[in-house]
């Protein structure tokens, strides 16, 4: 923030997640979060170019990962992301957890709003979107499994499928500890706010594809459908059945059952 300040180009500093120390310290397995927003001009230089950031001459790995975005790693394994933006190009941008640390153009008014657009977009039919990026993912998932894309498989059931259904238990679930959870990222601090569900969500993911979607769907059931009457049941059921008679069908391209070594059934 120091360095920074120096330069009048540099129109707001934000710090995100725990680099915001806001309700959340960081510990040891932190890294750092930052939006710098920059005058008109002046940010393909801040992303290409990090001397901007503390001991940048110890910077191991800069690299771009989205259009405004990037990735820094330390020679002690220290990471930043971080993303510059010109003020126009904040619109974009979604935001929870955050502090403004610097501020001469309106950027704390302009995180408000951001922060305000987050909240309304998760409000707007999302457990409806959840519940049906759950069950398709599960069908496309278990499909190719059948055909022999396992890899393809385990990202659509053990990776998006499971997401989308800590996502919808987040939306209509009541939590333990609501407060840690991140409406931006399900994986995060799930195991805080829904202990019990978090270890019987694991033993699915042991579990062999086919068998850990039809897990996952036991789960959803179990959970959600008592505090959730819109839970689209029949398309539940169908997929339920469609996973069911591909199993018995036995047609498999090489896929087998390919659970983890180890791996233990859910009790």
């Amino acid at each position: 923030v120091e360095g920074l300040a120096a330069d009048p180009r540099v129109l707001g500093i934000v710090g995100l997640g725990s680099t915001a120390m806001n309700g959340r310290a960081p510990d040891r397995w932190s890294d750092h979060d930052v939006w710098v927003v920059v005058a008109d001009g002046a940010e393909e230089e801040f992303r290409t170019d990090p001397s901007w950031l503390p001991d940048a001459d110890r910077l191991v790995l800069w690299f771009r990962e989205t259009p405004h975005g990037m990735k820094g790693v330390y020679d002690d394994g220290h990471l930043v992301e971080a993303a510059v933006f010109r003020l126009d190009e904040l619109s974009v941008t979604r935001a929870n957890v955050y502090r403004v640390f610097l501020d001469r153009e309106r950027i704390a008014e302009r995180m408000t709003e951001i922060r305000a657009e987050t909240v309304a977009e998760r409000e707007d039919g999302r457990a409806r979107f959840l519940a049906g990026q759950f069950l398709t993912n599960l069908l496309v998932g278990v499909a190719r499994c059948a055909r022999g894309e396992r890899l393809s498989a385990h990202d659509f059931v053990r990776s998006q499928a499971a997401g989308h259904r800590l996502a919808l238990i987040a939306e209509v679930v009541p939590a333990q500890q609501p407060e840690v959870l991140d409406d931006l990222s399900p994986w995060r601090r799930f195991e805080a706010a829904y202990p019990r569900l978090a270890d019987r969500v694991e033993h699915a993911l042991r579990e062999s594809v086919p068998d850990a979607a039809l897990t996952l769907l036991d789960l959803v059931e179990r959970e959600v459908v008592p505090v959730w009457a819109e839970y689209p049941s029949e398309a539940a059921e169908a997929v339920r059945s469609w996973i069911e008679a591909v199993i018995l069908a036995g047609e498999w391209k090489g896929a087998g059952e390919f659970a983890p070594p180890g791996a233990a059934p859910i009790g």
